[in-house]
């Protein structure tokens, strides 16, 4: 992580970094899923406390197990991204037709999926439903496919 990220030594340890690892503690998650997202999202860990923990909370509510790396990927999207644009995201999916349950079930299987742009959600949704046939609903199954390349 310092190799990578040697800035992350700017930030104060003890008044920004120690109380987040502490509610990831609190909250049971691993700390093989804590040492990833120190790793993999070090500016996740360096959020405003309040901030921090209402991500951690937000991301159990919506089902993540705190033992698995898609939880640490849910904080980090719930961190990293303003609740409206959150909300935006889930907006541009719902154009395609998926339901709030089904853009959930997105997320809860791939967190990151909502960290795409407006428009390469449209493109890739565009390409895999209109030009491959694809239902909406196996997209949604399976959102790590709109990571792939067309």
């Amino acid at each position: 992580m310092l190799k990578s990220r040697p800035r992350v030594l700017l930030f104060n340890v003890e008044k920004v970094l120690a109380p987040n690892i502490a509610a990831l503690r609190e909250a049971r998650v691993s700390q093989s899923v804590i040492s990833f997202m120190m790793y993999r999202s070090p500016s996740t860990l360096y959020q405003e406390s309040l901030k921090f923990k209402e991500g951690v909370n937000n991301a159990i509510e919506m089902g993540f197990n705190p033992q698995r790396s898609t939880f640490a990927h849910a904080v980090q999207v719930l961190c990293d991204m303003p609740e409206s644009t959150f909300e935006q995201k889930k907006e541009v999916y719902g154009r395609w037709g998926l339901s709030n349950d089904e853009i959930l079930l997105a997320f809860r299987s791939h967190p990151l999926c909502m960290n795409l742009s407006e428009e390469k959600i449209m493109e890739i949704m565009d390409f895999l439903v209109n030009k491959m046939g694809w239902q909406v609903a196996v997209v949604a199954r399976c959102p790590v496919v709109l990571f792939f390349n067309r």
